[in-house]
C-alpha cells in the first residue's frame, strides 16, 4: 500500500514561502497606510487654504457665508458673516479664522490618536510646536496697514516625517485679510 501525502521539508518549504510573502505585504501595507495619512493632512490643508480665502472675499464683500455646523455642538451651531448675528467688528482674521477652526474642532489626528487633530493658536502666525499628525489654524497682528484687530490668519499642518530625516515636515501659509478689505 503506497501512501501520499507531504513530506516535513515540503511543508517546511510552503510555511517558509508564506512567511516571506507575509513579511513582504506587512511592509506594503505600512507604506501604503504612511502615505494615505500624508494625502489626507494635504487634502484637509488644501481645503482650508480654499475655505479661508473664499471666506475672507465673500465677507469682505458683503457676501453671506455661512461658518458651520460645528463640531463640538455649541448654540448657535453655525454663524452667517454680514449678517445682525456677525457684526462688521467680527470681520477680522480672528474671528473668521476661529469660526473655519470650529468647524474642524474634534476631527480626527491621522497619525497620532493621543492628539487633537485640530488645534487654535491664538495671537501667533504661524502656530508654534505643531505635533505630528494636526493641523493648527491662527491668527495674529502682524504689519497691519489696514487697522484690522488681528489682520493676519494662518494654518500649519505637521505631516510628521515624511522623507526620513529625522524632521517633521510642515505645510504653511499665512493670509493678510488687509488685502481683502
Amino acid at each position: 500500500m503506497k501512501r501520499s501525502g507531504f513530506t516535513l521539508i515540503e511543508l517546511l518549504v510552503v510555511v517558509a514561502i508564506i512567511g516571506i510573502l507575509a513579511a513582504v505585504g506587512v511592509v506594503a501595507y505600512n507604506g501604503y497606510t504612511a502615505s494615505a495619512k500624508k494625502n489626507t493632512l494635504q487634502t484637509n490643508f488644501k481645503n482650508l487654504e480654499k475655505k479661508i480665502a473664499v471666506s475672507a472675499t465673500g465677507c469682505f464683500s458683503g457676501v453671506e457665508v455661512k461658518f458651520g455646523p460645528y463640531l463640538d455642538g455649541r448654540s448657535p451651531n453655525s454663524h452667517t458673516c454680514n449678517t445682525p448675528s456677525f457684526s462688521g467688528n467680527m470681520l477680522n482674521a480672528d474671528s473668521i479664522t476661529y469660526k473655519l477652526y470650529l468647524e474642524i474642532y474634534g476631527t480626527k489626528n491621522p497619525i497620532d490618536d493621543s492628539v487633537a487633530g485640530a488645534a487654535w493658536s491664538n495671537g501667533r502666525c504661524p502656530p508654534a510646536n505643531v505635533p505630528p499628525g494636526q493641523i493648527a489654524l491662527g491668527y495674529a497682528h502682524k504689519n497691519n496697514t489696514c487697522g484690522m484687530a488681528g489682520n493676519m490668519s494662518c494654518v500649519r499642518v505637521n505631516l510628521g516625517d515624511t522623507d526620513g530625516d529625522g524632521k517633521d515636515d510642515f505645510l504653511s501659509k499665512e493670509y493678510n485679510f488687509c488685502e481683502y478689505k
